[in-house]
């Protein structure tokens, strides 16, 4: 059989592409006189048809600066691109904002320190916008 066919057959039974198949040079005599898959499969444990390594670029740098950047560091301004806005988005800090808020007041209310009219009276103000943080609420009631 041609080796061309060899190599297209012996990709898909390593699952790869066929430039990656790597056939034997002092072997080919012997894989071109193979006619089955399984005659193949037999030169594939032999050893004289393999899968090279892939040709990817390295992800070494790539997790170091990973590394790097879970310590805080790459992420000063000259590192940023888009406004801050682009970059975490309003919406995301809202809802985490009101999410705290209202934690902190059920946490009051639970606590016995707010009754059920200050607590709903309070939850509408989170919703207005009216407190920055969860220190604000507190520095608000006392």
């Amino acid at each position: 059989m041609d080796i061309r066919k060899i190599r297209k057959i012996a990709s898909e039974l390593l699952g790869s592409g066929e430039t990656r198949v790597w056939i034997d040079p002092e072997k080919t005599a012997e894989i071109s006189k193979c006619i089955t898959k399984d005659d193949i499969r037999a030169k594939i444990k032999e050893g004289a048809i393999r899968k090279r390594e892939s040709a990817y670029a390295s992800r070494g740098r790539a997790r170091a600066r990973h590394k790097k950047k879970k310590l805080g560091r790459k992420r000063g301004f000259g590192k940023r691109k888009g406004g801050r806005n682009a970059r975490s988005g309003q919406r995301k800090s809202w809802i985490s904002n009101v999410r705290a808020q209202r934690k902190k007041i059920r946490e009051l209310r639970e606590k016995g320190a707010i009754d059920q009219k200050k607590y709903s009276k309070l939850y509408k103000m989170v919703k207005g916008n009216y407190f920055k943080g969860k220190k604000y609420i507190e520095a608000f009631i006392k």
